[in-house]
């Protein structure tokens, strides 16, 4: 019951203190409030003045200039300037300044027309005692330049002039000036916002006889002149930049004075001050506010009343409490303790010494020792000298910080090192709270498992490392073996060719030998052996190309020795034709190593002891795919360079165990930045999208995994690239594997 007093009583505390809050806030935001409003209505009025004063400038503008138009196509007031014709030009002057009087009823203003010499023909209007005889519009009017607008003093008033030529014969002959005071202004403003006006003359530019003067400015007769007397005053003669809003006596006025206007050559003469009174609303919103203000402090008030009166009865409350709390603290002491001796994590506390000061039972278990063996004891006599640095680091930590949690190491009394992970709080200057789990059969199971991932990380990796090696192998072996088998589905086609000509060639024959008995022939004349001769000639010819056809293509798999110079000419012969119609000549030249120079490959002695051990077919391949870079290379160049003859050369270097073939050409060559690529896979220096760049990766699986031999590139002194391939010379002695 006591509480629950105590509870209400701390809520209408809680609730007072909301209150006031509240209208402390609420004050604040209605002030705030009024204030912006207060500053976007003289912004607003601001924008609505200057709009206004652009707007008038506007209108003024447009009616001069209408009237002067209007008077400058007067064609009688044009005949009277021109013949001199005087009552004329004043009779219809007058015309025109009777309808200006009409226009502007309530305004100064000046009506003039200056001759091309500048002589004042006429002058009528409400005023002519202007200091000069006539304004900068009428000089800029009478020198054929736009006229500008043109402020002047004439006695009293500020005027603005506007003026035209008036042309005759192509030439100017007058000019025509209309001018009107300022009251315009003050006058439209005055209706469209309430502004009054008052134009302030700069002292410098022009010097009015008996106006009232303020610093650097004279306050010319428009307007109000009573309150912006009490205005300047009270700015003590600055006015150079007046403030927004100014107190004079028991008066507030709004002040606008950013207008400047200058004369017709763009000097400043002065500036057009607008101002109102706005007593009214100033008082408004200090009535506003102070009815705020004191409605607040009511409020506030109030709520302290409410407040002191709970203050008092939660004091009481809180000391009835007092005796209750002390009690039911010392119990759940007892309880705490029964709980944390019988927890099942390690409890212990210890002092800034590093010794126990309190322990539970399972930190005893977890020691192997009674509570007496742990109490007054140091961490030191549970720890190894290697652990000593880690318990003073955690230490340090966790009484400069507060707080701490990490892994210790102890040892038992059985001498067995266990690893506790310890959380320690501060909970005095002298002592921690430690709260202990131990985690040495986790870290022992932890370490294990890292140990089993470690080995699954590496089989896994190198199993990965294996596939793809497999996969990439499998890859490049499919595209080497599509390229052969395009050589035997070609060596197939050939055998078929073969078949399908040896017997017309073979009833050719034979009709050529019988065309003696057939047709009665002499078989001995001269004439027919030369015939039989030649066209057996042919048909011998054709069976042997059919035949070297068919057996460039073949591409059998087993292995057998085969003349190196032979199936390199074999090889040229199927591709000559092409060569030679692209004006490419080859040649083949030998050399043994002890030699110094090459020579024709003729079938000399040497010839036909430069064989190898391999397939043939395939031999023939690696030499059509180098010979065909080689063609498509010179073929670039000539491209190029015209009329350039291309040369393929062909060396065939023996030893006693080896022989090595090396094929050069002419052609472009390969950037020495991409030399090194030339025989890895799908690598190609063409353009053409029919490239498979696959051609020299051939060259190379073909020569290193299926001749046991070697190969390489370099670009050669010609500017083209050679080709070497090095291979194991065949003695006959004893078969390659």
């Amino acid at each position: 019951m006591i509480n629950n007093q105590g509870v209400q009583h701390r809520i209408f505390i809680y609730v007072s203190v909301v209150l006031i809050t509240l209208c402390v806030i609420f004050a604040f935001i209605n002030i705030t409030v009024r204030y912006f409003e207060y500053r976007n209505d003289i912004t607003r009025q601001s924008y609505l003045v200057e709009n206004n004063h652009r707007l008038l400038a506007s209108r003024l503008s447009g009616v001069l200039k209408s009237n002067l138009t209007r008077a400058a196509a007067d064609h009688e007031l044009l005949a009277a300037i021109e013949t001199g014709n005087m009552p004329l030009l004043s009779g219809r002057m007058s015309v025109h300044s009777n309808a200006m009087d009409i226009e502007f009823p309530d305004d100064v203003f000046v009506y003039r027309v200056i001759s091309s010499d500048g002589k004042t023909l006429f002058s009528g209007g409400k005023l002519d005692r202007c200091q000069s005889r006539y304004s900068k519009a009428v000089t800029n009017a009478l020198n054929s330049i736009s006229a500008s607008t043109s402020y002047e003093l004439c006695g009293r008033q500020m005027m603005q002039f506007s003026a035209i030529p008036i042309y005759s014969d192509g030439g100017i002959i007058a000019a025509v000036e209309l001018g009107t005071s300022l009251s315009f202004y003050g006058r439209g403003m005055e209706q469209s916002t309430g502004y009054s006006m008052a134009v302030l003359l700069e002292k410098d530019n022009l010097k009015p006889e008996g106006m009232q003067s303020y610093g650097r400015y004279y306050l010319m007769p428009e307007g109000n002149m009573s309150m912006f007397r009490r205005i300047f005053d009270s700015a003590r003669g600055s006015i150079d930049k007046l403030p927004e809003t100014m107190h004079v006596g028991d008066v507030h006025y709004r002040v606008l004075d950013d207008i400047r206007f200058y004369s017709g050559t763009g000097q400043e003469l002065g500036r057009f001050v607008y101002a109102k009174d706005v007593t009214s609303s100033v008082s408004s919103i200090l009535t506003y506010t102070l009815n705020t203000i004191f409605i607040t402090l009511f409020f506030c008030v109030a709520s302290l009343v409410i407040i002191g009166i709970g203050f008092s009865r939660t004091v009481g409350t809180l000391e009835k409490s007092h005796t209750d709390t002390i009690n039911r603290l010392a119990v759940n002491e007892r309880k705490y303790r029964e709980y944390i001796d019988n927890s099942p994590m390690s409890i212990f506390t210890a002092n800034d010494s590093k010794m126990f000061i309190e322990t539970n039972k399972r930190f005893c278990e977890v020691l192997g020792a009674e509570k007496r063996d742990v109490t007054g004891h140091t961490f030191y006599d549970f720890m190894t000298e290697d652990n000593r640095a880690e318990i003073n680091k955690f230490y340090s930590i966790a009484m400069h910080e507060g707080s701490n949690s990490g892994i210790l190491h102890i040892v038992t009394r059985r001498g067995k090192e266990i690893a506790l992970m310890a959380k320690a709080v501060k909970i005095d200057e002298s002592s921690l709270l430690f709260n202990c789990l131990n985690i040495t059969d986790n870290i022992a199971m932890e370490k294990r498992l890292r140990e089993l991932n470690l080995e699954l990380e590496n089989v896994n990796r190198n199993l990965q490392i294996r596939i793809e090696d497999e996969v990439e192998k499998n890859r490049r072996q499919s595209h080497v073996l599509a390229e052969q088998k395009k050589f035997a589905d070609m060596a197939m086609m050939m055998s078929a060719i073969a078949h399908q000509w040896r017997q017309p060639l073979n009833a050719l024959g034979l009709m050529i030998q019988t065309m003696p008995d057939t047709l009665g022939i002499d078989e001995n004349s001269e004439g027919y052996v030369r015939f039989e001769e030649t066209a057996m000639e042919l048909v011998g010819n054709m069976s042997n190309t059919i035949d070297n056809f068919r057996l460039f293509f073949e591409t059998g798999a087993n292995k057998e020795p085969f003349n190196v110079i032979e199936e390199l000419k074999n090889t040229y012969s199927v591709m000559a034709v092409r060569l030679a119609s692209h004006n490419i000549k080859t040649r083949f030249m030998c050399r043994r190593e002890e030699d110094m120079h090459f020579s024709p490959c003729q079938n000399c002695g040497l010839c036909h002891e430069i064989n190898l051990f391999g397939s043939a077919g395939e031999f023939r391949q690696m030499v059509v795919n180098i010979f065909n870079n080689s063609f498509e290379a010179i073929n670039d160049r000539m491209g190029k360079i015209p009329g350039m003859e291309g040369s393929i050369t062909v060396n065939i270097v023996c030893s006693d165990t080896r022989v090595t073939v090396s094929i050069e050409d002419n052609g472009t060559g390969i950037a020495p930045e991409l030399i090194g690529r030339i025989f890895e896979p799908y690598f190609s220096t063409k353009n053409d999208a029919n490239s498979s760049g696959i051609g020299l990766y051939m060259v190379k699986v073909l020569t290193e995994q299926s001749m046991g031999g070697k190969v390489a590139a370099f670009n050669n002194h010609l500017g083209g690239l050679t080709v070497v391939m090095d291979f194991t010379l065949y003695k006959g002695d004893s078969k390659q594997a």
